[in-house]
């Protein structure tokens, strides 16, 4: 219920913000107005075509085009796959736990995977300034893929914590990392529709990681889904280097770099 009145404030406050239109200042939008508003005959009228083409730019109508930017569709799939994976753990760390005689070291893994979530936060923009995107992408998805494998086979408290530390590292990173990744592939203007496009798709691949993995558990248990997990984030190498990965711009520090 917290989450609902959270998400339901910040669709409120986003009906109340008034953003001009890129390419579109609202100096312009003023000045427009004001000289229709001078004209002699026609003052009325223009005024009112004026107020009206105002309103009609306040409250644009919602179009796909508003909200998915084709040209971030290949890295926004990428984190699509990414976020499949991460409801693997949230559902079914604490019943995989108790199968195995874990269940209170399982209470622990979260705090470690925080811990180290906000530690490699620290860091890794700072790597991806000064040594580009693939000096951080392939080595955080490898730390996930081995957090998912440990995951998988942890009989013992130890390995636990040493998945919650991998895992940390791996996903805490490589959403940030992409989101940058993403912003910087579009000009300014469109930043507002990359990060709908890149949010979108992880929102999507999270619900339907929830649903398929999931799905698996029956016919091949937690270790199963674990180690089903690891393949999707090594496939997510693949498709990192297909979408994004083999570009100069991914090997060049991203400090050197300049908005387009």
């Amino acid at each position: 219920w917290a989450s609902v009145v959270c998400a339901g404030l910040g669709l409120v406050f986003a009906f109340l913000l008034r953003l001009p239109e890129p390419g579109y200042p609202a100096t312009k939008a003023a000045a427009t107005e004001g000289a229709a508003g001078t004209d002699g005959t026609e003052s009325g009228g223009a005024e009112s075509g004026g107020a009206s083409r105002a309103r009609r730019r306040r409250f644009p109508r919602p179009t796909l085009a508003g909200m998915i930017e084709p040209e971030v569709v290949p890295a926004s799939l990428t984190v699509a796959l990414l976020g499949a994976c991460h409801p693997t753990i949230l559902a079914f760390l604490q019943p995989t736990a108790v199968q195995r005689g874990l269940e209170n070291p399982a209470t622990l893994f979260f705090l470690v995977f925080a811990v180290f979530a906000l530690a490699t936060r620290v860091l890794v923009g700072r790597v991806q300034d000064r040594r580009g995107d693939n000096a951080v992408v392939y080595v955080l998805l490898t730390l996930y893929a081995a957090g998912l494998v440990t995951l998988a086979l942890a009989q013992d408290p130890w390995l636990l914590y040493v998945s919650g530390a991998l895992c940390g590292l791996g996903f805490g990173g490589i959403v940030p990392c992409f989101q940058a990744i993403t912003v910087a592939l579009v000009p300014a203007s469109k930043v507002g529709v990359a990060t709908s496009t890149f949010f979108s798709a992880l929102d999507v691949g999270t619900a339907a990681g929830a649903i398929v993995l999931g799905g698996i558990v029956t016919w091949v248990g937690y270790t199963g889904m674990f180690l089903a997990a690891a393949g999707i984030v090594v496939f997510a190498v693949l498709a990192h280097h297909l979408a994004h990965g083999r570009r100069p711009a991914a090997r060049t520090p991203r400090a050197t770099l300049r908005p387009s």
